[in-house]
C-alpha cells in the first residue's frame, strides 16, 4: 500500500544518509594509528547497524574502541559499517575495507563482520523462511525457504571473507551472530517520520503469530537457525583455510525493555553485548605490530 512505500522510500533514504555518513569515517584514522602504537588490537570492521549507529553509543566497535567497558580501551579500529546494510551490501562495499587491510598490513590486523541480520529480517524472506502458524508446539521454519535464503547467504559471506583473506593472508575473522530481538512493532523514528522498520511484527502477525508468547518462541527460532546457519558458512570457510571465528551473542540481553527498536538494543545492552563480544573475540585476535 501507500504507507508501505512510504515507508521503504524513507528506509532506503536513511539507508543512503547512513552510508554517506558512515564514508567521512567518524573515528578519524590519526586515531586508529594512535591505537596501534600504543598496542591496541586493532580491527578493520565491516557490516550493519551494530556496528554502525547514528547513535555512535550504540556501536560495538564504537563501545569496543572507548573506555565504556572500563578502564583502558581494549581495541582501536577503522570502521566502515553502514546500518541498513545487508550481506550483499557489504560484499559490494567492501573496497574502503581491502585497502585499509591493504595499508596496514605489516602491523597484523583482524577484521570483523557483522552482516546477515537484515537479510533474514527482510519482510520478503521472513515470509518465505516461515510457515503459517500450525498452532501447539511447532517448528515454525520452513525448512526449503531457509535453505533457499542460506545458499544467498552464504554466497555473500564467503565472498567477503574470500576477498578479506586474499588481500591480507591469515587474518584473524570474527564474524558475530544477534540476540533475540524482541516483536515490538516498533521502528526507528524521526519525530513524526519513520525511518525504518518495523521489522518483525507484521510479517509474524500475518503468518498467523498473534499472541507475545508465540512471536518470542518463533523469533528464537528465528535467530537459532541463523545461528546454525552461520556455523555452517564458517566451516565452509575454515574447510577453504581460512582463519575465522563466530561470535555468540544469543540471550546476553535479558530484559526486553532494553530493545530501542524491534532490533537494536539500547546504550546500556550494547555495552553488555560489546563485553560478550570481546570475551569471545580476545583470546583469538592478534595485537598490532607497530
Amino acid at each position: 500500500g501507500e504507507s508501505g512505500i512510504y515507508g521503504l522510500m524513507m528506509e532506503s533514504r536513511y539507508h543512503s544518509f547512513s552510508r554517506g555518513i558512515n564514508s567521512r569515517m567518524l573515528f578519524p584514522k590519526t586515531e586508529f594509528e594512535r591505537g596501534i602504537r600504543m598496542g591496541r588490537k586493532a580491527f578493520v570492521c565491516e557490516g550493519d547497524s551494530w556496528f554502525e549507529n547514528k547513535s555512535r553509543l550504540k556501536s560495538i566497535p564504537y563501545v569496543l574502541r572507548t573506555n565504556r567497558l572500563g578502564g583502558r580501551a581494549p581495541y582501536t579500529n577503522l570502521n566502515y559499517a553502514s546500518g541498513g546494510d545487508w550481506a550483499r551490501d557489504v560484499a559490494e562495499n567492501l573496497d574502503r575495507s581491502l585497502d585499509a587491510l591493504s595499508k596496514y598490513s605489516r602491523h597484523q590486523l583482524n577484521f570483523a563482520l557483522s552482516a546477515g541480520g537484515n537479510d533474514l529480517l527482510d519482510q520478503a524472506n521472513l515470509e518465505r523462511i516461515l510457515i503459517e502458524n500450525p498452532r501447539g508446539d511447532f517448528d515454525a521454519i520452513d525448512p526449503e525457504g531457509f535453505a533457499a535464503f542460506g545458499h544467498e547467504l552464504s554466497d555473500s559471506v564467503l565472498s567477503i571473507f574470500r576477498r578479506v583473506n586474499e588481500t591480507s593472508p591469515g587474518i584473524p575473522i570474527f564474524w558475530n551472530g544477534y540476540d533475540y530481538p524482541v516483536a515490538s512493532n516498533i521502528g526507528i523514528r524521526f519525530f513524526l517520520f519513520q525511518l525504518a522498520g518495523p521489522w518483525i511484527y507484521q510479517p509474524l502477525h500475518d503468518k498467523g503469530y498473534h499472541s507475545v508468547d508465540e512471536k518470542r518462541d518463533v523469533v528464537r527460532q528465528i535467530v537459532d537457525a541463523f545461528f546454525s546457519l552461520q556455523e555452517e558458512i564458517v566451516l565452509e570457510f575454515r574447510d577453504e583455510g581460512g582463519l575465522v571465528h563466530l561470535v555468540d551473542l544469543r540471550g546476553v540481553v535479558q530484559d526486553e525493555a532494553d530493545w530501542g527498536d524491534e532490533i537494536h538494543p539500547s546504550s546500556q545492552a550494547i555495552v553488555e553485548l560489546s563485553r560478550a563480544y570481546r570475551a569471545q573475540v580476545d583470546e583469538f585476535a592478534r595485537y598490532p605490530v607497530a
